[in-house]
This record gives structure tokens, C-alpha cells and sequence, in this order.
């Protein structure tokens, strides 16, 4: 049987909709609904049928096509065809309780669990993701410390700084977007299941239950606010993972200049690049044009998501379905982003004579005038009297002036062991989410 994390997109979202399912058809013997089915009374053996039919197991799932069930394929009326989906068909194949188990339940609030089973496993594979390429810049970020590197500010040389100070920048950023996509997730794992079409229902169905059995957190309590949120909420979700790639694009644009001939200062082994069909001596760094372009194809699937649910009214709305693919579609391109910059992160090559060569004079001048401030002359003053005779500014000890600064987060004080306390503690509290919901999901699955 396969785990959450390797179920593809579209077997998690029909797991979602069986596990609803078995919880509704839970619901409704646990309250006793089938006790008043007219043809046959309830009994407990009733209850235990019902639900051993309600237990696909994954490989049948898997198995499904879609169309081996549509025994009404030549009937014209649209209702028929409903039989395409996953929630009809396996309502037909429990037969007699299946006529019923669709009670208080709409195909809305069903498909919109299944959605947000597979967007809470996806974000935790996402945050996963996030926090090794942090690790993996760390960990380079501790080998490199000392290596001194031009900084940049308007594509300028700017200030010295270190490869150490650079890469772990990155990996900072990494932790903020994961405050950003912790918002998502706390959002997103509320169970909707008893919304129904929006409106609730009069059968006494219990959510909280719902939602324990599930594994979500807690149940998103007003049944019309489900269904608004649910272009929304997606939109939330590829927002927070557009925070995450933004830094990893920014880090690919980077390297795909500073891994140039001009200025050298790092390379990609030659596994990570590719060649041309025409020119021999070519090695293209590929992969991080695609991660600079994967990033910016999630950013366009959030714009998709935001056009389509801007305009509508309160309620369900069809065109809500076409939020689900740029959903899904953006959380695949998250996690492959984020494990194929982990690679390219471990594998980078880091010419440190080439950085060093590269720390020219011009790079301390602001290191000239802040000499002349600490010799006690007002700052203006000294800016000024740098910049007249900037041709006399000398290169120093690039190491010794680095290692000199105090500043907390400076390339010569970058708090590596707070940095790696901040990646601890998010991956603990992420690892925690996992288990927590594997743990409620294999329990249903076990039933």
C-alpha cells in the first residue's frame, strides 16, 4: 500500500473522497440514519455492512478508470454522466445504502475535502522539501564562511561580503515563506465535510467527528464561508509557495550569472548541465533556467486562481473547478523545484580564487570612510572626502576586515547556530503535522 507522500495528485484526491465517505457512511450508522430505511431495519449487522463496503481498498482505487461503472453512457440527461466521477460511481457499488449514504452531503463539500486532504499532504512534502534545500545552504554556508565574495547592489559591486553570508541568506528566506505557507496550512486543514451545497443540512451529522477522523485540526465552522473560501484558500496556498520560490529563483538568476566565465565564481558539475546539439563546447545551466521559470509559472497559476474566483458571487460556483488543476499543477512544481535546487545546492563548485580576485579596491571604500568616522571625523565628512580621492582606497585583509565585524546576521557574525536552531524547530513542527494526520488516516484506513 503507498503512503500519502507517494500517492500521485490524482490517487490522493480519490483517497480523500473514499475517506469521506467512509466517515459520512461512520456518521450515519453511529446516529442510526439507515435505522429508518422503510425495506429492511436497522441492526448492527446492517452497520457492518455497510461499512465493509465502504472500504475500497488503495489498489482497487488505483484500478479505477472511470468508465467501467457508466451503465447509463446512452441516456442524454447530464445527471447520468454524473457517473464519471468518483463519488457516484462508488455510491453505485454500494448498492442499496449507497441510495442513501449521499444524504446531507453535496458533491461540494466532497470534492472539497478530497481537495484539502491532498493540499495539506502536498504542503507538508513542500515544506519537507523547503527545509532540506535550507540545510543543504546551510551546511555549504558553514564550509564557505570565510570565503570572501563581492556583494552586489544594483547588479554593482557593492560591499565585501562571504559565500558563507550569501547561501545562508537563502536559506533565512526559506523560513520566512514557511511562515507564510504555515498560514496556508492552518487554513486549508479544517475539515468542510457538512457544509453540504453551503448550507448545512438538517440531519444531525456530527463534524467535529467528521474532522477527528480525518485527521484535520478542526472544522471551518460556517458552512457558507466553505464554500467562498475555496478559490480563495487555493489562491492562499499558491501565494505562500510563490514566497518560497521567489528566493529560488532569485538564488538560480544569481548563479546563472555569477557561473558565467565572467565572473567564475561558482560552476555546476557537469551532470547538472547540458549541452547543445550544435556547438561542442557548450554547457548550459539548464536546470536553474527551469527553476527561475518553474517559479514563475507557480506565480502564474496563483494569478489563474485569483482571475477566475475574483468576480463571483457568494456560494458555489463552476467555475471554482478550474481552481483545482492550477492548485495541484502549482504544489507539483513546488516540490520538484525545491528538491531539484537541494541537488544543485550540495553539487555547487565554489572557485574561491576567483571570488578572492574579485574583491577589488572599489569594494571598501565604505570601509575607508567608516575608518575616518572611528578616528573620530563626522561620517559626511569622511563619505566625502573618500569619494574625492577614491583612486587611493587599497584592497586590506579581506578575511581579517570581515572577521572584524560584530554586527548580528553581518558576513563576519551570520549566527549559523540560530539559523540551524530556526530549520530544527520548523522541521520539528511540520514532522509533528505529518505524523499526526498519517497516523489519523491509516487508523480509518485500518478500520
Amino acid at each position: 500500500m503507498k503512503t500519502p507522500s507517494e500517492m500521485s495528485a490524482d490517487e490522493y484526491a480519490r483517497l480523500g473522497l473514499m475517506a469521506g465517505l467512509e466517515v459520512h457512511a461512520q456518521l450515519a450508522t453511529r446516529k442510526k440514519l439507515f435505522c429508518r430505511c422503510p425495506v429492511r431495519p436497522y441492526s448492527p449487522r446492517y452497520d457492518a455492512e455497510i461499512l465493509r463496503h465502504m472500504r475500497p481498498t488503495l489498489s482497487e482505487l488505483g484500478e479505477y478508470d472511470g468508465t467501467a461503472l457508466m451503465e447509463f453512457k446512452t441516456r442524454k440527461n447530464i445527471i447520468y454522466r454524473l457517473n464519471r466521477d468518483t463519488v457516484c460511481t462508488y455510491e453505485r457499488r454500494l448498492g442499496e445504502p449507497g441510495r442513501k449514504v449521499h444524504a446531507g452531503r453535496s458533491r461540494n463539500d466532497q470534492v472539497l475535502c478530497a481537495l484539502r486532504l491532498c493540499t495539506r499532504q502536498r504542503l507538508l512534502d513542500a515544506a519537507a522539501s523547503a527545509l532540506d534545500l535550507a540545510s543543504a545552504l546551510l551546511d555549504r554556508a558553514r564550509s564557505e564562511r570565510e570565503t570572501p565574495l563581492p556583494g552586489f547592489s544594483h547588479t554593482r559591486k557593492a560591499m565585501p561580503t562571504t559565500v558563507g553570508h550569501y547561501l545562508a541568506a537563502f536559506a533565512e528566506e526559506l523560513l520566512d515563506g514557511l511562515e507564510t505557507l504555515d498560514t496556508a496550512y492552518r487554513l486549508n486543514d479544517r475539515s468542510p465535510l457538512g457544509s453540504a451545497a453551503g448550507f448545512g443540512s438538517r440531519l444531525p451529522l456530527d463534524r467535529d467527528y467528521v474532522a477527528r477522523l480525518l485527521g484535520f485540526s478542526g472544522v471551518q465552522h460556517n458552512t457558507l464561508a466553505v464554500q467562498n473560501s475555496r478559490g480563495p484558500l487555493a489562491a492562499l496556498v499558491l501565494f505562500g509557495l510563490t514566497q518560497l520560490l521567489a528566493g529560488c529563483a532569485r538564488l538560480a538568476l544569481d548563479l546563472i550569472l555569477f557561473s558565467a566565465p565572467e565572473p567564475g565564481f561558482f560552476s555546476l558539475p557537469e551532470e547538472l548541465t547540458t549541452g547543445s546539439s550544435l556547438m561542442p563546447q557548450k554547457r548550459n545551466p539548464d536546470v536553474l533556467e527551469l527553476i527561475r521559470g518553474r517559479a514563475a509559472r507557480v506565480r502564474s497559476r496563483l494569478y489563474e486562481v485569483l482571475e477566475i474566483s475574483a468576480p463571483l458571487y457568494s456560494g458555489y460556483h463552476r467555475d471554482l473547478q478550474l481552481t483545482k488543476e492550477p492548485l495541484i499543477r502549482g504544489l507539483d512544481d513546488a516540490g520538484e523545484t525545491l528538491a531539484v535546487l537541494t541537488l544543485v545546492a550540495e553539487k555547487l563548485i565554489v572557485h574561491r580564487e576567483r571570488c578572492l580576485a574579485a574583491c577589488t579596491p572599489d569594494l571598501f571604500a565604505t570601509d575607508a570612510a567608516l575608518d575616518l568616522v572611528l578616528a573620530g571625523r563626522p561620517f559626511r565628512e569622511a563619505y566625502r572626502e573618500v569619494k574625492a580621492d577614491i583612486e587611493s582606497v587599497r584592497t586590506p585583509d579581506v578575511r581579517r576586515l570581515l572577521a572584524a565585524q560584530t554586527i548580528s546576521g553581518s558576513p563576519g557574525n551570520p549566527g549559523f547556530d540560530d539559523l540551524a536552531g530556526g530549520i530544527a524547530g520548523a522541521r520539528k513542527r511540520w514532522t509533528v503535522r505529518r505524523g499526526a494526520t498519517e497516523k489519523k488516516l491509516k487508523a480509518l484506513l485500518d478500520r
